[in-house]
């Protein structure tokens, strides 16, 4: 395996969150997730806390050359805003993330496509969707399909073939025919490599998202984190104080927003 890249240990919070699936579900589904991650955002903003997306905040997301999709308008204009003021964020996408290009780059956000292994408190940590990996030597390839989507020969002649509107709309019907509900096969795939990777001491921590389960799992000294889904649950994780926190997204009608936290689920139990 190739080394992969390292970044300094944070001195500050930082929350990992997935699937957020913006764009999936009715208008008002929509909004109240929108809502709430907006909210989430500002929490990250306020306390000082940076930010790691891990693939799959859009339930689709095409960029066509000089142009992206309108799409939770509010969420991206306060990314990029955060970016542009110099807020860490860091994006990694997934399987409904495959047409990303440099949008976000640009805006100052570090897009990943991949991967990436950091090094927080002396431990590697392997942070990544989970969908499957490009470079064979991981052990989980991505399905043919998405290697096909995320094919740059394939995308240019899609939209050569197919104007912008026609293939957004074409784009967008294809992924909600990915469930929302992964397969159980699918879940113990993610979960036994997550395993493997560990035991062979490739990384000292495994976080992904993917397939919508939260899982907090200690093999010895090593762990292995699922955020599980925001889209539903509001599950996430925290990195505070030099350790992983399981949290969920907090909001109630006695709060004001310049009071809103996340609170710690001391009574935590992966998902089934």
């Amino acid at each position: 395996m190739t080394e992969p890249l390292h970044t300094p240990e944070p001195d500050r919070r930082v929350l990992i969150v997935a699937d957020v699936h913006l764009g999936g579900f009715s208008r008002a589904v929509n909004r109240e997730i929108e809502e709430s991650f907006l909210k989430l955002l500002d929490y990250c903003r306020e306390n000082c806390t940076g930010l790691i997306i891990l693939g799959d905040l859009f339930d689709f997301w095409m960029e066509y050359p000089g142009s992206r999709p309108v799409l939770a308008e509010k969420v991206v204009q306060k990314l990029t805003k955060m970016a542009a003021n110099g807020f860490p964020i860091l994006y990694i996408t997934g399987n409904h993330d495959n047409w990303m290009h440099s949008f976000f780059s640009e805006c100052g956000i570090d897009v990943e496509h991949e991967y990436r292994i950091v090094t927080w408190n002396n431990r590697r940590v392997l942070l990544l969707h989970g969908d499957g990996l490009s470079d064979q030597s991981w052990g989980i390839p991505r399905p043919l399909l998405h290697r096909l989507l995320r094919n740059s020969n394939f995308v240019k002649m899609y939209q050569s073939v197919f104007p912008e509107p026609a293939g957004l709309w074409l784009m967008k019907w294809f992924s909600k025919l990915s469930s929302l509900k992964p397969s159980r096969k699918s879940r113990d795939k993610l979960d036994l490599w997550c395993r493997r990777i560990l035991e062979e001491g490739h990384t000292d921590v495994v976080i992904c998202g993917h397939h919508h389960y939260r899982r907090d799992e200690k093999l010895k000294h090593r762990r292995y984190l699922n955020t599980g889904n925001f889209f539903a649950e509001r599950s996430l994780i925290l990195y505070a104080n030099k350790e992983f926190h399981p949290v969920k997204w907090s909001e109630t009608s006695t709060k004001t927003e310049a009071t809103l936290s996340l609170e710690l689920n001391n009574t935590y139990e992966p998902g089934s």
